[in-house]
């Protein structure tokens, strides 16, 4: 393994790590559990990027093929969990979902190497499967144009720049395997066709960042704002009802009965008033 792919492998892990902590600190500021697999992700990638580099420090075969097959196993249940998790904002999709994926994957790729002996065929399969998946989540959300208005919103270029890196990779893919490389050049004699590789995948992992965090700020001003005007209007309606039942109290316009029901009423909408309160606060409007 030479310099330029240390230096490559180094970038993106770093890259990674930065999502990991964005994404640690949306979690605890908004309780998200969509924010929680996106760690989940971003840890295993993190974990894909330190293999190919401790597989290159170990002097016998076998064990450092088997960090190879690693690199794979860790890179197809990251990216599928990252990938899966930003179709979220456009589909509904169940949590066992991810995980029968994950399975699946891991199932396939385990069988590949130990049948071919060989960590090539694994990660072979694991890039393809990835580059599958991302151009499926590219292609999805024009699929649902009404959902990807209303959810996307000003994020929309980011999106579109996403896209045309995602397809911008295929040929670049194409280009490696007509070689005979894998995914990740650890073996190429290539410095061109490397640091193109490297720069490119840098560049998507960086816009990728980009747009999570960016619709991610998108989505909570749209929150708070749809939030502010609901509980303005429901406030300024238990104020209007506490207000208009002081108001009868004072002129005695109204009997006991009429009053012990006023004082229910006015009761029940404090009570409301206080769940108000209490998600504004959540919510840190």
């Amino acid at each position: 393994m030479n310099d330029i792919i240390y230096l490559g492998l180094l970038s993106l892990i770093v890259i990674r790590i930065l999502a990991l902590m964005a994404s640690i600190d949306f979690y605890f500021v908004t309780k998200n559990e969509r924010i929680a697999w996106f760690s989940i992700g971003w840890v295993f990638q993190i974990l894909a990027g330190f293999c190919p580099i401790i597989a290159a420090m170990l002097t016998q075969i076998e064990y450092s093929q088997f960090f190879l097959f690693l690199n794979s196993i860790f890179i197809s249940i990251g990216s599928s969990v990252v990938i899966t998790t930003m179709l979220e904002y456009f589909i509904k999709i169940r949590k066992r979902v991810i995980v029968i994926v994950i399975i699946i994957l891991t199932t396939i790729s385990t069988f590949l190497y130990i049948g071919f002996e060989d960590p090539s065929v694994s990660i072979r399969f694991s890039s393809t499967f990835i580059n599958g998946f991302s151009i499926l989540y590219a292609l999805v959300p024009l699929f649902k144009l009404k959902t990807f208005k209303n959810t996307i919103g000003n994020s929309a270029r980011w999106y579109f720049v996403f896209l045309i890196l995602l397809l911008g990779f295929i040929p670049i893919i194409l280009i490696i395997y007509l070689r005979g490389y894998n995914f990740g050049l650890y073996n190429s004699d290539d410095p061109a066709l490397t640091i193109f590789n490297y720069a490119y995948s840098i560049l998507i992992s960086t816009v990728q960042l980009v747009f999570i965090v960016h619709i991610e700020f998108n989505q909570r001003y749209n929150i708070n704002a749809t939030l502010k005007d609901k509980y303005s209007h429901e406030l300024g309606n238990i104020l209007q009802i506490l207000y208009t039942s002081i108001q009868l109290v004072k002129k005695k316009e109204i009997t006991a009965e009429e009053i012990n029901e006023l004082l229910d009423l006015s009761e029940e909408k404090c009570v409301s008033a206080s769940e108000f309160l209490k998600n504004i606060k959540k919510y840190d409007i």
